[in-house]
């Protein structure tokens, strides 16, 4: 039997491993990054490839590149840091959890927000208002191709005392 992957979306569950990190959208002094290894997807032999449609996103797991933030992962877990507000005087020891859910397209442009874990309306917004404002991210690859990709980011607020 041939392992044929159909185009779904994922649904992701809060304790899924997805392919970015937990970020913290506080101070919270030294937190500890392990690096995500992404195996590229797929290693057929299909000679009758289709065409790349660009525009269409595609999941992580089926690009060779995955987009990146300028400057890596570090880079990006600054300017969350930096930009993102605390809505509401979280009590101590709370925390807020979102995960946002979008499109990198083909030119490294963000679009197609979509909250996957929601953290209520305040911390949702504030998520997706930072994502907003940040620069063009370098696109994902497929055989030598920009494609847009799907990408998943979560953000966790929390009290620091």
């Amino acid at each position: 039997a041939s392992n044929v992957k159909a185009d779904t979306i994922v649904t992701l569950q809060p304790n899924d491993v997805i392919s970015t990190k937990t970020f913290i959208a506080t101070n919270p002094g030294t937190s500890t990054v392990e690096t995500v290894k992404v195996e590229p997807g797929g290693g057929g032999t299909e000679k009758s490839a289709p065409a790349i449609d660009k525009t269409s996103p595609m999941d992580g797991d089926a690009v060779d590149v995955l987009p990146a933030y300028p400057g890596g992962m570090d880079a990006l877990r600054k300017f969350l840091q930096k930009h993102l507000q605390t809505p509401d005087e979280l009590e101590g020891g709370q925390s807020v959890s979102v995960r946002v859910k979008f499109v990198v397209d083909y030119t490294g442009k963000l679009k197609s927000f979509v909250t996957v874990q929601d953290g209520g309306q305040a911390y949702n917004n504030e998520v997706v208002r930072v994502l907003k404002k940040m620069p063009d991210w370098l696109p994902g690859k497929t055989k030598g191709e920009n494609v847009s990709v799907y990408y998943v980011i979560p953000v966790r607020f929390e009290t620091t005392d």
